[in-house]
């Protein structure tokens, strides 16, 4: 039998995310973040487990947004090309909502790691006429990932998404 996504993110998981955090931020608590992840895991849906790792990171990195953006930026490589990346996304998407500039640039690094095309929708809905402006510059980006953000986060359908309209 197959195994589901939301799978990939189990106590294995946040183990070692809490490692790679703590790696980065070493006061992290490491037992209280996978205590707190692993809190009724096995009733989450996949995209309930990406929210809650990016509350958990909101929760155990400082309050200050840039310096947890930066500690979750240093993170996401280690889970390039897997869907375990977008936790990252969604934090910028959950938290830095405040922060436009800072976001919008984290998620064109972040997309390189995954995919950052759910968390941008959140940044059209805030702004559209801004962000699309963001995304049409980075529609002639010389890389293929950021193009492919700007081009599938403003498509008005996403599968497991809300729609644009």
């Amino acid at each position: 039998m197959a195994e589901e996504l939301k799978d990939w993110f189990d106590r294995g998981f946040y183990k070692e995310l809490a490692g790679a955090l703590a790696d980065e931020h070493p006061p992290l608590d490491r037992r209280a973040f996978v205590r707190d992840a692993c809190r009724s895991l096995e009733d989450l849906s996949l995209l309930e487990r990406l929210a809650r790792t990016a509350s958990l990171c909101r929760k155990h990195l400082p309050d200050d947004y840039p310096k947890a953006l930066g500690i979750v930026s240093a993170v996401a490589p280690r889970y390039d090309g897997t869907f375990k990346a977008l936790f990252a996304p969604e934090f910028v998407a959950r938290y830095g909502r405040q922060d436009r500039r800072r976001s919008l640039q984290a998620l064109r690094h972040l997309t390189h790691f995954g995919s950052a095309e759910f968390a941008i929708r959140h940044f059209m809905v805030d702004d559209f006429d801004d962000t699309l402006a963001v995304m049409t510059r980075w529609a002639r980006d010389d890389n293929h990932q950021v193009r492919r953000l700007a081009s599938e986060g403003c498509r008005p359908r996403l599968l497991w998404l809300f729609q644009l309209k």
